[in-house]
């Protein structure tokens, strides 16, 4: 190395001309430079740059060979002329190569942006939100193919569509402000909720949240994203119109037990005047208005106890085509001949398990709604059917996999979303004042939910009332109908407690006129320091749910630890307490619902002592 650095001292002093000593030095730095070049390339971790500079060292090299070896060497005609063909393809071979490198490198990051575009372009495409590109001008210039899932459009239809075409008229005013305020600067955000159009013409409700990008090189526009929020909307108005439900029901419910005692004593009592020998007709007729106003006022407790879903049930295993055939000719009597009704049943429809009389009060309530709808005549529909969730979509209120459906439909005049968002309210009526009290279909509500069912409606100006309710269904065997005992008269001995003087009163009398030997007790400590004195004595108990100090089930509880196979009978004009849930589906708990008439009452007493084991 000292020696090749003193041969270019020894040749830079000969050279005759300051000139050819800075062509020789730049030439011995061309030298240094391709060979240092050669040498860093090594220690790059940079492609193109190792790439570059490879390139650039044998090409400062071979034409500083050749130019030092022209110029200081004194080469012949023909060594100059192979000198500088040498040059020349080195030359060529230089630009060709420094061309593929610059057209790899190019290559390489058009890869990259089309592989990053389709990266970008497959999360779009595939996002359950809509994204749109829209011009300030309200203009689609492009829409994600989610639209097709949300709104039904094909993507290809929309483009160079307004925006606010899609729109609901209520809320385009709305939509045109926000756009307005979005085009004021660059970068502004703005959100909102937005119904759009269908493509089957009903309304989704949209969450939009959009942004203007007019400084972003390509898009120079707004940019939306809308989310379908369609069903979460409906469960919130869902859960809004139950919690309204709910606080009227704990209103009913809460003066339903005061308001039954009062109706007891109020219909057992004409009961009795009824059978008074010493009345005239006019007193006759005064005193079945009293019993039939009673009558009404027990009735309206009951509906606002069935919307509340606090009223008592006996569900039983029962077969729902048997129920719409018993109530078939008293239906076609009430809808009346100017209403065409079709009755189409499936020929093995699934049990169900429900309250029948509840049953008939629904298909009843619902008949006549739908017979109200069409005042100039029309058709009513009503089917069963065996449904499952697949036959309903994933999305359906169905309470199990495998449901009974039934289906009432009619050709009325049909309800507006605002009416259809209000139908299951109580005293909510769109009839003339004193047509209806507004608690039939909330009733039909409080029936469905209790039962543990499933209602959903559908209707449309124009279109008909479309209701139909889904039971789970069960593959238990019939209940045996329930018979009514021949004898109401009895010898028995009955421990009767209840805390309302007027209602124990009443019972007393009732259950005494039909031979009974009847303990009266206001209180449960009463009436257990009078079993405990007599227990084999006392052939039922007939006791009040609710009362100070012990419940009547607490009472029982006691009782039966004296005796226990002693009969129980509880009343109850509303309650929520453990023993209901379990008589739910527990034949063998035994209620009577206030207000009753002498007959239930001692029906209810006379089933309960006939089914007795024969040792008790």
């Amino acid at each position: 190395m000292i020696q090749a650095v003193g041969e270019v001292a020894s040749t830079w002093q000969l050279l005759p001309h300051p000139v050819s000593r800075l062509v020789y030095t730049l030439l011995f730095m061309v030298f240094v430079l391709g060979t240092a070049m050669l040498a860093v390339r090594r220690f790059s971790s940079n492609r193109l740059f190792s790439q570059v500079v490879t390139t650039l060292g044998i090409f400062l090299l071979v034409i500083g060979t050749i130019v030092y070896t022209v110029a200081f060497r004194g080469l012949q005609l023909v060594e100059m002329i192979l000198s500088w063909s040498v040059s020349a393809a080195a030359i060529y071979w230089f630009l060709g190569r420094m061309n593929r490198i610059a057209k790899a490198e190019t290559d390489l990051r058009l890869a990259a942006i089309k592989e990053s575009e389709t990266r970008f372009q497959a999360i779009i495409e595939n996002a359950a939100d809509v994204v749109s590109i829209v011009g300030f001008d309200g203009v689609l210039r492009y829409v994600s193919t989610a639209v097709t899932r949300v709104l039904g459009f094909e993507t290809q239809a929309l483009q160079g569509m307004s925006i606010f075409e899609l729109m609901h008229p209520d809320d385009a005013s709305v939509a045109s402000a926000l756009f307005k305020e979005l085009a004021e600067q660059a970068g502004n955000v703005r959100s909102g909720e937005i119904r759009f159009r269908h493509k089957d013409g009903s309304w989704r409700i949209l969450h939009l949240t959009a942004k203007n990008l007019e400084d972003v090189r390509g898009i120079e526009a707004i940019v939306v994203n809308t989310r379908d929020i369609t069903h979460q909307k409906t469960l919130e108005t869902e859960l809004q119109q139950a919690q309204r439900m709910e606080t009227v029901g704990q209103l009913a419910g809460g003066i339903a037990h005061d308001f039954n005692n009062l109706l007891t004593a109020i219909i057992g009592r004409t009961e009795f005047l009824a059978h008074g020998e010493n009345l005239d007709a006019t007193q006759r007729e005064d005193v079945e208005e009293i019993r039939l106003a009673g009558t009404r006022a027990a009735s309206l407790t009951r509906q606002l106890l069935a919307f509340s879903r606090k009223q008592v049930l006996t569900p039983r295993v029962v077969d729902l085509n048997a129920v719409i055939h018993g109530m078939e000719p008293m239906l076609r009597r009430l809808i009346g001949e100017d209403i065409v009704v079709q009755i189409v049943l499936e020929v093995e429809l699934g049990h169900i398990t429900a309250d029948r009389g509840q049953l008939e009060q629904v298909l009843l309530n619902l008949c006549v709604n739908a017979r109200d709808a069409m005042p100039d005549g029309g058709a009513l529909s009503i089917k069963t059917a065996n449904v499952s969730s697949s036959d309903l979509g994933v999305n359906a209120d169905a309470p199990s996999a495998e449901q009974v459906m039934l289906f009432v439909s009619d050709t009325g005049h049909g309800m507006d979303e605002e009416t259809r968002a209000h139908i299951f309210e109580p005293f909510f009526t769109t009839k003339p004042e004193g047509k209806g009290t507004g608690l039939g279909l909330s009733t039909v509500y409080g029936i469905v939910k209790q039962s543990g069912a499933a209602i959903t409606v559908d209707s449309g100006i124009g279109r008909g009332t479309s209701f139909r309710i889904l039971f789970p269904r069960t593959d238990d065997e019939l209940s045996a109908p329930q018979l009514v005992p021949r004898s109401r008269q009895g010898t028995e001995t009955l421990l009767l407690v209840e805390d309302d003087r007027a209602v124990r009163d009443l019972a007393d009398r009732i259950l005494s006129d039909r031979g009974y030997r009847v303990t009266p007790c206001s209180d449960g400590k009463e009436a257990l320091r009078a079993f405990a004195s007599a227990p084999e004595l006392i052939d039922i108990v007939v006791t009040d749910l609710i009362m100070p100090g012990m419940s009547g089930r607490e009472l029982v509880q006691a009782l039966r630890q004296i005796r226990p196979s002693v009969a129980a009978l509880y009343v109850s004009g509303y309650t929520e307490d453990e023993i209901i849930r379990r008589g739910l589906h527990d034949p063998s708990v035994a209620f009577l619902q206030k207000p009753f008439t002498a007959d239930e009452l001692t029906n209810k007493v006379r089933a309960l002592l006939d089914a007795r084991p024969s040792s008790a």
